[in-house]
């Protein structure tokens, strides 16, 4: 719908028919909210998603988002490509179990003096990632 002053609106409509005594339809009710800034709220989160996405695709680093306990929610192509795990396997595994034996104990001492300077988990997560050397399906270090 167009507004008075030419600006594009999105409205969400609700009609009901209205009955007279008898049953009969004699018109309708209805009701119009503006949910435009909805809509362009929903426009701009599908481009971030979509951006987001593409981001993951074709990084060429080993990008993951983890939660607050170091399970991974959402790893790059690259995560499966370097250590040859499938991506699916490894969602919802925990970062540390991928850490070469050897560098578990150093690892973890990296972890915790990175949060106790209380950056995000993520960033603690990435640079520890950074830091510690992975093991790939043949125990290999990567």
């Amino acid at each position: 719908m167009t507004a008075p002053n030419g600006e594009q609106i999105c409205l969400e409509t609700h009609r009901v028919p209205l009955k007279n005594q008898t049953g009969d339809v004699i018109g309708i009710v209805g009701a119009f909210q503006d949910i435009t800034q909805r809509k362009q709220a929903e426009a701009a989160l599908k481009a971030k998603t979509e951006e987001l996405d593409r981001f993951f695709a074709l990084a060429l680093h080993l990008l993951s988002i983890v939660d607050g306990e170091g399970r991974f929610i959402r790893l790059g192509r690259q995560w499966e490509n370097v250590l040859g795990y499938p991506l699916a396997e490894m969602k919802g595994s925990r970062f540390m179990d991928y850490v070469h034996p050897e560098d578990v104990e150093s690892t973890l001492a990296i972890s915790n003096q990175l949060a106790q300077d209380r950056p995000s988990l993520a960033l603690r997560m990435g640079i520890a990632a950074a830091m510690a050397p992975i093991a790939g399906l043949n125990g290999t270090r990567r």
